[in-house]
């Protein structure tokens, strides 16, 4: 009684019943010799002795000794190699996986198993083949949970023991839903689902047990994941909305302009994921298409390294631009297919984009395997009755042409060419360069030019068009070079939006220079969109200095241009080469073509230093009465020519004319004939030829015909018509004035000088003398009185005029007979009777002022009488 190892055998037992004797561990663990777990194991003989009530013993045989294996020793800490076990954890994602990819440290939205390489079991235990190994897990703060089936220990596995468990049990045996073994997924969760486990963690620890029951815990403190730093697995996502999500795609340039020629030109992409998460890229790299016109694709290409957010770079290309973009012609994202039902993605081009986690971007519906962006121009709201948080519309996410302004423009300037429906984009050029003034000449810069101007064409016409300005691929004009508000051009350079004025100076006869800068101007966004009464171009105009003018420094005074400028003084007698450099606001530059027609500098007039204007001379018209009389503008007269020296050391004058200027005494010098050179019916003949200038001496109009070919004088074709000054239009021309004429001299230049007026003076004398009285001295004069003349007597009839009479035979003071020539005067008198014998005509005899002589003998058979018998008044002599 009261002896441990002893048990009292009651009737029941004695009659044949089993008797059974508990011994409890503290008493083992007294016996002397006990194997203590602190010891040593070893194996413990039991027999039996029985005692009756007598007193009497039995033990039990040899053969009946029970032998125990006593091993109370737990499995160590570290191995024979001195390591833990539960040497490190690797998840996995399954086969075919489109949502993610394996990533050490997470479970996420494809990983479908967990291999826990437990290790070399070697030395943990004397007895561990034959024990088992079980895994346990534990998310976050709810509690542990078996995972997958115990694992038996044995020779073949003991060196190195790894257990593989799956979403369902264990792995590779199928799922096992709602029963032990439990999956990863079948973990405690508290109540919640597996769908709500986003962002905890599981912790993982394994129980070795010996064959003897004895076991040991070992939690995760040596597999600690480098990516984490964590000894716990991550969980990251757990349905297709848990994918990272790009929801804004910025950049780090400047809004406004940008191009090739933009300083720093290369424009990063900040493409950032929801809740700004990192997002890891391996291979590729990838890139995205950008909407940069017709003619080039912009192409913003992966920055390695870059996570959060991720860093694309795109360097702007010739003939890229943005300006077709709708609504406002900036940067965005190209979409794919190129339609309005496309997407904007990323082209992964062979590389991998996922979260840290492992999950792979979110792709589009149309685009299946391509990470989605911001769509451009889109604010739709996404239909999320259910509130999902996961599902984001695109009024939420930001698109490039959201967040930044960028226009890109690699496109030179140009002009549009418009015929009818069609469209061409052709280099910008000078369309003209006028230099009007009073005496302007194509070419050339005078002593009157008024203003300069360079005018330049954006587009060939100002029909009226209705074409959107974006969005085509030709617009109505290079919305580049000007907009009213201009946006930034990111240039140091001050030149966007401008045009450079090149000029090269070029002394007459010498070699061609350089060109240099002459001015910088602003391109009139006025001008460029509207045009001056729709004519789409800009006319840049400079004041000229027009002879007796002042030139102002500071203003838009041509001759100001230090450009123009030798030693500080305006160039004169030097050929101007222009040619455009046009900027745009994104800093393309187009050079134009040198102008055709260089513009040459004169303003020397010509130098009338011992010339004159030397006779003028005066024609009558056609028929076979007329009169020309120097010094006289009679009733024949219809024009003049003037002969006018030349100087011999103005090699200018060549091509260059001579107007004639008339006036009368007192008046003032008006022009005479059609001066305007650029006239259609501009008489060429005014021109001096290089023969005129090498014989200083000119003829104006010039030509040898004279009466044959009426141009040769200054002649009136309409005397109704006075839109042009002739002789008769002279102001305060009359009967007795006094005409004055000068020759007004040109260079080709139009410089001009008015020569001294011409010694000729033309006295206007248009009054036809008429015949007052004819008388008759009969016979002798002074000694026949009788009125009948015989044959053979001679009469003198004498012609009294209205005013005195020349003979335009000689010279002016004349008063002398000619002969008898019949071209001249003559009478013809009545003295035939009628008969056969023809009337006789008579030449004058002499002039003596206002009376003409004319002397006639009576020939045989000439009679005055009409043959009656009486004498009556018609028998006298008639004319």
């Amino acid at each position: 009684e009261g002896d441990p190892f002893s048990e009292a055998v009651s009737t029941t037992q004695a009659l044949g019943s089993e008797v059974s004797i508990t011994i409890t561990d503290e008493d083992l663990d007294a016996i002397i010799g006990w194997p203590t777990a602190t010891t040593s194991t070893g194996d413990v003989d039991f027999m039996a002795r029985s005692t009756d009530l007598a007193g009497n013993t039995t033990e039990t045989g040899d053969a009946d000794i029970v032998t125990i294996h006593v091993d109370e020793i737990v499995p160590k800490d570290k191995n024979s190699s001195n390591a833990t076990p539960l040497t490190e954890m690797t998840t996995k994602v399954r086969d075919n996986n489109t949502h993610s990819v394996t990533v050490e440290g997470y479970w996420n939205i494809d990983t479908d198993h967990l291999e826990v390489d437990v290790g070399d079991l070697t030395g943990l235990d004397d007895n561990i083949v034959d024990g088992e190994v079980q895994l346990y897990g534990k998310i976050s703060a709810y509690d542990w949970t078996t995972l997958g089936s115990e694992r038996t220990i044995s020779a073949g596995n003991l060196g190195d023991f790894s257990i593989k468990v799956s979403e369902y049990g264990d792995w590779e045996t199928g799922l096992q839903t709602d029963a032990a073994p439990n999956g990863v997924k079948e973990l405690d969760k508290g109540g919640l689902t597996w769908d709500e486990m986003d962002g905890n963690t599981i912790d993982i620890k394994v129980r070795i047990t010996d064959a003897a029951g004895n076991y040991t815990e070992y939690s995760n403190d040596i597999a600690v994941f480098s990516l984490t730093n964590s000894r716990y697995i991550t969980i990251d996502g757990t349905i297709e909305g848990h994918r990272p999500l790009i929801v804004e795609v910025t950049s780090d340039k400047a809004n406004g302009w940008w191009g090739p020629e933009s300083d720093n030109n290369t424009i990063t992409l900040q493409v950032k994921a929801k809740d700004d998460e990192a997002i890891t890229v391996t291979g590729g790299p990838p890139f995205i298409q950008l909407e940069t016109g017709p003619e080039e694709i912009g192409v913003a290409t992966y920055k390695s390294g870059t996570t959060a957010p991720m860093e694309f770079e795109y360097e702007i290309g010739d003939q890229e631009t943005t300006l077709g973009n709708l609504p406002d012609g900036n940067l965005q994202l190209r979409l794919t297919p190129h339609n309005i039902d496309g997407e904007a993605i990323i082209d992964l081009n062979g590389a991998v984009m996922h979260s840290q986690g492992g999950n792979l971007l979110r792709t589009g519906v149309v685009n299946t395997t391509s990470p989605l962006l911001p769509k451009p121009n889109n604010s739709d709201a996404a239909v999320n009755p259910d509130n999902d948080p996961t599902i984001v519309g695109e009024d939420v996410k930001k698109s490039l042409d959201e967040t930044t302004d960028l226009i890109i423009d690699g496109v030179d300037p140009y002009r549009v060419n418009i015929a009818g429906t069609e469209f061409d984009q052709i280099p910008l050029f000078i369309d003209y360069i006028s230099t009007p003034g009073e005496e302007n000449r194509i070419g050339y810069y005078n002593d009157r030019t008024e203003t300069i101007s360079f005018i330049i064409y954006f587009r060939n016409t100002s029909q009226d068009i209705t074409i959107p300005q974006l969005g085509i691929d030709d617009a109505e004009v290079d919305l580049s070079l000007a907009l009213v508000i201009d946006p930034f051009c990111n240039r140091a350079a001050d030149d966007c939006g401008k045009i450079q004025i090149k000029v090269r100076l070029t002394e007459i006869g010498e070699n061609p220079g350089s060109f240099v800068d002459m001015d910088l101007i602003d391109i009139s966004p006025d001008d460029l969109t509207t045009g001056n009464g729709g004519a789409y171009s800009q006319t840049i105009t400079y004041d000229a200095s027009p002879l007796l003018k002042t030139v102002e420094a500071g203003t838009d005074d041509f001759e100001a241009l230090s450009a123009l400028k030798v030693d500080a003084v305006f160039v004169d007698r030097y050929s101007l080469s222009f040619y455009l450099e046009i900027i745009d606001l994104a800093g393309n530059k187009l050079e134009t073509e040198p102008y055709s027609t260089e513009i040459i500098v004169d303003q020397t007039p010509p130098d009338k230093t011992g010339l004159i204007t030397d006779v003028v001379a005066t024609n009558a018209g056609d028929g076979e009465f007329y009169n020309i009389k120097s010094g006289y503008w009679n009733s024949h007269n219809t024009g003049i020519k003037l002969t006018v020296q030349l100087p011999d050391d103005d090699e200018s004058l060549t091509n260059g004319t001579i107007q004639i200027l008339g006036k009368i005494t007192g008046g003032a010098w008006e022009r005479l004939g059609i001066h305007d050179v650029y006239d259609a019916n501009y008489d060429p003949s005014y021109n001096i030829d290089a023969t005129e200038y090498g014989n200083n001496l000119s003829v104006i109009p010039s030509s040898t015909s004279e009466l044959v070919d009426p141009n040769s004088f200054l002649i009136d074709p309409d005397p109704v018509d006075v839109t042009n000054k002739y002789v008769e239009d002279i102001t305060g021309f009359d009967e007795g004035a006094t005409l004055i004429f000068t020759a007004r001299v040109f260079d080709v230049a139009g410089n001009y000088t008015d020569w001294d007026e011409s010694l000729t003076t033309l006295t206007v004398d248009q009054t036809v003398p008429t015949v007052e009285e004819v008388t008759s001295d009969v016979g002798n004069i002074g000694t026949q009185s009788t009125h009948y003349v015989k044959e053979g007597g001679t009469v003198t009839i004498i012609v009294d005029a209205s005013e005195d009479i020349f003979d335009t035979r000689g010279p002016e003071d004349s008063r002398e007979a000619f002969g008898t020539d019949s071209d001249y005067s003559t009478l013809e008198l009545d003295v035939g009777d009628g008969g056969p014998i023809p009337n006789p005509e008579i030449n004058f005899d002499q002039i003596d002022g206002d009376k003409i002589y004319y002397n006639y003998t009576v020939l045989e058979n000439e009679s005055s009488e009409d043959g009656l018998p009486t004498i009556t008044p018609d028998d006298h002599l008639r004319y």
